[in-house]
């Protein structure tokens, strides 16, 4: 009951953030950091994944839980009067698409996902209100399996139209560190929520035992600054109609898509051919169609998809 009581009071609480974020979409949050308090933070350790590998103390969730107030109370107190040390994440590295190669992510320690979680948990109802209605990935309440619902009933409506995928190679790996931290002051002033933000953006990657400290880039699995659904970086990467989907899915969906006479283009095709054409938007082609004869597609609106050009049959 005490669980449900305090995800209650959080929600009331955020539910007051959007409501201001939406009346005020060119205001900059100046007072933030006191909803963060205890009862904050215990929402937050319920929130916060409990089962993954331990960043660099190696301290585990279930140790962390052990005196959970005193941590808590620590964490939080180091957290408002500065004192609070972002830990270096541990690199680890995942396999990507079909196996042949992988991807670098980083482990941060239980306590620093909890606080960026807390952190996020701040951010995530502000920023919720300037994303776009057909943004589907990695936001709270959404999911890829309606990403597709919506993309299908929009292409039978329209009787087909014209696809692409995009994805921004290496794009974690040399965010612009600057960039991102001007992103988020356009709405967040709180002195310590960008004093934590800074921290987290400026801690070391381990990996084999050396700590290094790259001058772009932030480590993916952040909680606050890259792949999750409170993600900043989100923003910045793209604001697609798309959520996660494994690489079945997607072989799914270009196999259906295919049958139904739409054309997909793939790989490096995409990018010839927009180099080819110069044009943008949410296009699509066979890898063998003339690159030429891609049309120029505006991007959506805030409603979702806007009419796409009708393939030529």
């Amino acid at each position: 009951m005490a669980d449900i009581s305090r995800s209650e009071t959080i929600s009331t609480r955020q539910q007051a953030i959007a409501k201001l974020a939406q009346q005020a979409p060119q205001m900059s949050f100046t007072s933030l950091n006191h909803h963060i308090d205890m009862v904050w933070l215990h929402e937050a350790y319920r929130r916060t994944q409990k089962d993954g590998a331990p960043g660099i103390d190696g301290q585990t969730a279930d140790a962390y839980a052990e005196h959970l107030e005193e941590n808590l109370q620590d964490v939080l107190d180091r957290a408002k009067s500065g004192r609070y040390r972002a830990p270096a994440v541990k690199r680890a590295y995942i396999p990507k698409g079909d196996g042949s190669t992988t991807r670098p992510i980083g482990v941060p320690t239980f306590e620093d996902k909890l606080l960026q979680r807390a952190v996020a948990m701040v951010l995530e109802p502000i920023y919720e209100q300037d994303f776009l209605d057909c943004s589907y990935g990695f936001r709270p309440g959404r999911s890829a399996h309606q990403a597709l619902q919506v993309w299908r009933d929009q292409l039978m409506r329209i009787g087909g139209g014209w696809i692409i995928e995009l994805d921004v190679e290496r794009f974690f790996d040399t965010l612009d560190k600057a960039q991102l931290r001007a992103f988020v002051h356009r709405r967040v002033r709180d002195g310590v929520v960008l004093r934590l933000i800074g921290k987290w953006l400026h801690a070391g990657v381990l990996e084999e035992g050396d700590v290094t400290y790259p001058d772009a880039g932030t480590p993916q699995d952040a909680r606050t600054l890259s792949d999750d659904p409170e993600s900043l970086a989100q923003a910045l990467e793209s604001n697609s109609v798309f959520g996660r989907v494994t690489p079945p899915q997607k072989r799914d969906m270009v196999r259906a898509l295919r049958g139904h006479g739409v054309p997909v283009l793939e790989g490096h095709a995409v990018t010839e051919a927009i180099a080819a054409t110069g044009k943008h938007g949410i296009i699509g082609a066979n890898d063998a169609m003339d690159a030429q004869s891609l049309p120029k597609v505006s991007m959506p609106n805030r409603d979702g998809f806007i009419p796409f050009p009708r393939y030529p049959r």
